[in-house]
């Protein structure tokens, strides 16, 4: 079950698992409702691994992990698989452009805006409030008729050609107008009226960043507009002949812009005007990034909110690095996604990413602080446990004990047994940790493990007393028992008997007394805070609380 509460947060449960996410006002009404449906999804898979980067410390955001990442096929939004490009309206509503026409996703339900010719390109433009498209042979926006429904307005018509347009591949809304580019032109849309301005040879990709606007021409290399010019930008030669994929602005300096180019990698340049003419100066950023773009075959690319870049590619997903071209993090179908070849990336107004894609769309909610290994974390069995030692997280599950390799980004499974282990407590005091196993209770730490309980019950849950830090209170399949840590052993001093019931966990409360939730049984409370804990436990009166005995409160 889930439930989103006004203030605190959102809690899902099923049968073996329970996850709890932190509600935030700059959630949004279509991000809690994908959450849900992400989580639920995941759920039934059988195998689910979530944490927070901030269990390794405040100070530290260094991320493991994957975002949580929704799946989105034609069969959800009735349409063809492919999706070009996608955008997002004031009020959160997401747009799609697809063979179909344009979709429309309101968190809840998809709708479907009809246009005859195929749908490769799409911008909203927040001054008019209007959706712009761009299409095969036709460009054009989408506008309320008279019963109030969206319906497509071509624009290319008002203008009365009579040669074809071709693929319009790009449409940006920009505060000097719509822009829509073909091979052979870029046509400005303003106020009612219409600029063109022709290629020399072939248009490839158009850029809106920092306020300007650059067009990268194959034979020639970049160009910018200035004013209703298109000029010719000198020291940009190399990309006559090498492909331009992105282009936006620097973080760092406002006049300072970030190159991406398939072939040659990542660049920075400022724009520079002399008496007659507009000149770059271009400097790599790093030299890496030429072999990770020219391997995945990048495509399109953004500058994100928190000052990195994504880009998307025709090989490897979705890739992510920073400022200086380091790679931050890769998504594909190994971890996640949908599809390798991904057509276009939007960050919506919650900083999640929606990907278009040959095979539908993926939604990867990268500013969550939340990630899983649901794909890649190399876990076996279902996960029962998790700890932490020193800096270093732990997690044991039905076939043993993982722990997490932060190079690999993924769990390796520890040299033990690959028996149930139901529970990990770190022992005060000691860097090492005690496990409730299937077969005993075993102690890890950096030496490896060993036995130390002489039982070999099936133990299911550990706590260790807070008034007495050397003693351990033990749930097993057949009761409780009470255990002494004594030089590296565990040492049974009691064992109750009149207590016959399956033991799943144990709280212990400020008074000292103890908690035993049972597995089909109810609850037992222990008034143990007045015992000597060298007495033997089983002597002390317990109450059992059942369906036919529990009450509303208990102090």
């Amino acid at each position: 079950m889930y439930n989103w509460t006004s203030k605190s947060s959102l809690h899902l449960k099923n049968k073996n698992t329970v996850f709890s996410l932190k509600n935030d006002s700059n959630i949004s009404f279509v991000q809690k409702n994908l959450i849900i449906k992400a989580i639920r999804y995941i759920f039934t898979l059988g195998f689910l691994l979530f944490y927070c980067f901030n269990l390794f410390g405040q100070k530290n955001t260094k991320k493991y992990g994957f975002p949580l990442i929704q799946n989105f096929s034609g069969k959800d939004y009735r349409g063809d698989n492919v999706i070009w490009s996608a955008v997002q309206d004031e009020i959160g509503n997401m747009y799609f452009a697809n063979k179909n026409g344009v979709l429309k996703y309101n968190g809840n339900s998809w709708s479907n805006i009809e246009i005859i010719k195929e749908t490769i390109s799409i911008s909203y433009d927040s001054t008019t409030k209007t959706i712009f498209v761009g299409c095969v042979e036709d460009f054009g926006c989408i506008r309320l008729n008279q019963s109030g429904k969206s319906k497509y307005v071509s624009l290319a018509d008002s203008m009365k050609r009579k040669d074809k347009i071709g693929y319009v591949w790009d449409c940006m809304a920009t505060p000097e107008g719509i822009f829509f580019m073909t091979k052979n032109e870029l046509i400005r849309y303003k106020n009612g009226t219409y600029k063109t301005w022709n290629s020399q040879d072939n248009f490839h990709t158009s850029f809106y960043a920092g306020g300007k606007l650059f067009v990268r021409e194959k034979g020639v290399g970049l160009l910018y507009l200035e004013g209703e010019h298109l000029t010719f930008l000198n020291g940009s030669e190399l990309f006559a002949e090498n492909r331009i994929e992105f282009i936006g602005s620097s973080s760092i300096n406002s006049n300072e812009f970030i190159l991406a180019s398939r072939e040659k990698g990542l660049f920075k340049f400022e724009l520079e005007k002399s008496k007659t003419n507009f000149k770059i100066n271009l400097k790599t950023i790093n030299k890496n990034t030429a072999d990770l773009f020219s391997k995945n075959l990048i495509s399109r690319g953004i500058r994100l909110s928190d000052n990195n870049y994504a880009f998307s590619t025709l090989f490897g997903g979705l890739i992510v690095i920073d400022i200086n071209g380091n790679l931050l993090m890769q998504l594909n179908i190994k971890n996640g996604l949908n599809c390798d070849l991904i057509n276009g990336i939007f960050e919506d107004s919650q900083g999640s990413l929606w990907l278009s894609t040959e095979n539908g769309i993926s939604l990867v909610m990268y500013s969550l602080s939340t990630y899983n290994f649901e794909h890649t974390g190399n876990i076996s069995g279902t996960v029962e446990s998790m700890a932490k030692l020193g800096e270093d997280l732990y997690v044991s599950s039905s076939m043993g004990i993982y722990k997490l390799n932060k190079k690999l980004n993924g769990f390796e499974k520890l040299d033990f047994p690959s028996i149930q282990v139901w529970h990990l407590v770190k022992i005060m005091g000691e860097e090492s940790l005690i496990a409730a196993t299937s077969q005993g209770i075993y102690k890890i730490n950096s030496n490896g493990f060993s036995l130390i309980s002489a039982e070999t019950d099936n133990f299911y849950t550990i706590t260790q007393s807070k008034k007495h830090p050397n003693i351990y209170f033990i749930g097993h399949s057949n009761g409780f028992s009470t255990y002494r840590y004594v030089n590296g052993q565990m040492k049974l001093i009691s064992k109750n008997s009149n207590i016959s019931f399956a033991i799943r966990s144990i709280l212990e409360d400020k008074n000292g007394n103890l908690w035993l939730s049972t597995q089909y049984d109810g609850v037992i409370y222990m008034l143990t805070s007045e015992s000597d804990i060298n007495e033997k436990i089983n002597y002390i009166n317990f109450i059992q609380y059942s369906k036919s005995n529990i009450t509303t409160s208990i102090n």
